[in-house]
Order: C-alpha cells, then sequence, then structure tokens
C-alpha cells in the first residue's frame, strides 16, 4: 500500500468513525479495522488487515521524527488533525511482533466541570 492509499484509508476511516460518534479506531494485524460507539466495538470492514498494512498505515501518518522514535522504541504517541476530519491522539505500538495503533478522537469541546 502506498503512502497516498493508506493515507486516505485511515482518514476515511477517521471520518466514518466521527459520522458514527465513535471515540477510537483499532487497527491491528490479522484484525478488520474497528471502532468503539459508545463502548461498543464494531468491525467495519470484513477484510483483515496485514501485518504490511497496519506498517504502512502507521507510516503515512508518522513524520520522519516519529518514525525514527516508533523505530528506536517500539512504541510513539503522537496527534493528527487530517483537515475538515478533526484531531486525534495516536498510539502505535508492536504488539505479538506485528504494528497496531489506535487513534482517539480529541474533542472540538472539552467537557466542563458542570457536565
Amino acid at each position: 500500500m502506498e503512502r497516498d492509499q493508506a493515507s486516505k484509508f485511515i482518514n476515511d476511516l477517521l471520518r466514518l468513525m466521527v459520522a458514527r460518534g465513535g471515540s477510537d479506531l483499532f487497527l491491528t494485524a490479522d484484525f478488520p479495522p474497528a471502532i468503539k460507539v459508545d463502548g461498543r466495538v464494531t468491525k467495519v470492514s470484513p477484510q483483515a488487515l496485514t501485518s504490511q498494512h497496519t506498517v504502512s498505515l502507521a507510516r503515512s501518518i508518522m513524520n520522519d521524527k516519529q518514525a525514527a522514535e516508533f523505530e528506536r522504541t517500539k512504541e510513539c504517541n503522537f496527534a493528527i488533525s487530517p483537515g475538515g476530519i478533526g484531531r486525534f491522539r495516536v498510539n502505535a505500538f508492536i504488539q505479538q511482533g506485528h504494528v497496531g495503533l489506535v487513534l482517539r478522537t480529541i474533542p472540538q469541546e472539552l467537557p466542563t466541570v458542570d457536565g
């Protein structure tokens, strides 16, 4: 998967998550992409991601500094703000020898103490 293709794929998944009011997007090798909505995790595709897919997806949203840190420590936390979609906190990690990603929505308006 080329970088532009991987970036478009992630952005499409993020748009879907935002449209469904989801909080988290899970990208893990050997599993289909999944989103968490109201505490329930649901697959958004019948097709499982391959290990190479998750590597390409992770690299497509990292800058060179983040990619270097990830290579060195096997983990990286950062934020992305794809135009017109929203802001997301990203945790990239290695789990059982495969790259995984969790992208969490950062609310536009922070909740207040009053609720």
